[in-house]
């Protein structure tokens, strides 16, 4: 059942009623009437849309769009300690000498799409700052990483203050379209100031739009807590496929991941099939070395195949591919093979996919039941495969859905749940 509102009210409703009154002040349920309802959801649009149930979102992925397509975001857990994150005009401006600043919130539409950017216009002279001021809610020691969405508001270029508490007080170039900046620094007491500082190479005057105010404590700025009055935390992200042991081959296969991480901070950040513990498992993922992508294989708690393969960039999209088979192990990234080791015994009674402590992006996983073929790795793993993207264009047509993936990058992406769904079994 579905009903639609087409005008324009700030406040919408939607309910489901029995025989009103006459004067339509009172609502009666007679015999054979509706009494219960469940899964009531109101969208904006002209269609329904799937039911996300908002008293219970465990079990649900968080879905990142940031680089325009879609991806599993994993994140550590991380407190916003900015008190207002979004209405900027509620935070402190502190100004000296003849400087001004003035703030006006809801002012614009936001990169959420929302009509809560702040306006900020600051005008100082060499020796005068005037910002705004986020003060962290806790005294924690350590690293800190502010981060905002910034705007310019007048069409132009500007360069804008922008910087934490025992950092270096710099500056930020921001233009006529969102983007989101980050600055760093160490304090027992944080803040995060924004605006006009010219004796750091600020521009004199600016004007511009703010959004999405966040200090956290950490290396590296995650996704956007949002706030109003009080710090908020978010719980880490947790994904894992336990005690299915059908959906795992201990004789051979192939674990196959397209990630990115979300930092090159020098931690484990691991994606395993394994029978509960780390010693019988196959693994992959982002280790201390830096700029490195590890693998290992273990069998009885003894190692069978190992490699620390140093790659170009680990903040960049990666297609990794582990095969298993006793004596005939290799790893694969995008589309070659960067390792092989033909003496080993293979894991016993793996029946768990986990990403353990993986902080980043995870665009397609899957878990393959046979060992590929050193061309099924490779093009598995490849980019920009025409030969590949034919033959799975006239599979389409064959099934009908030519016209539904007609695209090649679309249908790149179906290649590999028609590989897996088909041929193999993926969890």
């Amino acid at each position: 059942m579905t009903a639609t509102d087409t005008g324009n009210n700030t406040n919408l409703e939607f309910g489901i009623y029995g025989t009103l009154s006459s004067n339509g002040t009172s609502v009666s349920a007679g015999a054979g009437s509706l009494r219960t309802i469940w899964g009531a959801q109101l969208v904006k649009g002209d269609q329904p849309k799937d039911y996300l149930k908002t008293t219970d979102r465990l079990d649900i992925p968080r879905i990142d769009y940031t680089n325009g397509e879609p991806s599993i975001l994993l994140e550590p857990s991380r407190t916003n300690q900015s008190l207002h994150s979004n209405d900027i005009s509620q935070l402190s401006t502190i100004k000296n000498g003849s400087a001004t600043i003035t703030t006006t919130g809801n002012y614009a539409k936001s990169p959420d799409g929302t009509n809560t950017a702040t306006r900020i216009v600051a005008t100082t002279t060499s020796s005068e700052y005037a910002v705004v001021t986020s003060t962290a809610a806790t005294s924690t020691s350590g690293n800190y990483v502010g981060s905002v969405w910034l705007k310019s508001n007048n069409g132009q270029t500007q360069n804008v203050a922008a910087y934490t508490r025992n950092a270096t007080v710099s500056y930020v170039t921001i233009y006529p379209y969102w983007q989101r900046y980050e600055v760093s620094g160490s304090a027992a007491t944080n803040f995060f100031n924004i605006g006009s500082r010219v004796s750091v190479g600020s521009d004199a005057s600016v004007d511009f739009l703010a959004w999405g105010m966040q200090i956290e404590h950490g290396s590296y700025a995650t996704s956007l807590i949002h706030t109003s009055g009080s710090a908020v935390t978010r719980s880490a992200d947790v994904a894992n496929n336990a005690g299915n042991s059908d959906l795992i081959n201990s004789t051979e296969g192939v674990l196959y991941a397209e990630i990115k991480a979300l930092a090159d901070d020098g931690t484990f950040r691991l994606i395993t099939i394994s029978a509960g513990a780390n010693n019988n498992i196959v693994k992959f993922g982002y280790r201390s070395t830096s700029q490195a992508i590890y693998y290992e294989v273990r069998s009885g708690n003894v190692s069978q195949a190992f490699q620390i393969y140093t790659t170009q960039d680990v903040l960049e999209y990666h297609k990794v591919a582990i095969k298993y088979k006793e004596n005939d192990f290799a790893l694969y990234i995008n589309g070659s093979e960067v390792m092989t080791d033909n003496s080993g015994i293979v894991p016993v009674g793996m029946n768990s996919l986990q990403f353990e402590d993986f902080v980043g992006n995870c665009k397609m996983i899957a878990v393959f039941k046979e060992a590929l073929t050193d061309l099924e790795l490779e093009k598995l793993t490849g980019y920009n495969n025409h030969e590949l993207y034919m033959n799975y264009y006239n599979r389409l047509s064959y099934l009908g859905l030519a016209e539904e993936y007609n695209v090649e990058s679309d249908i790149n992406n179906y290649i590999l749940w028609y590989q897996v769904y088909y041929k193999y079994q993926v969890l």
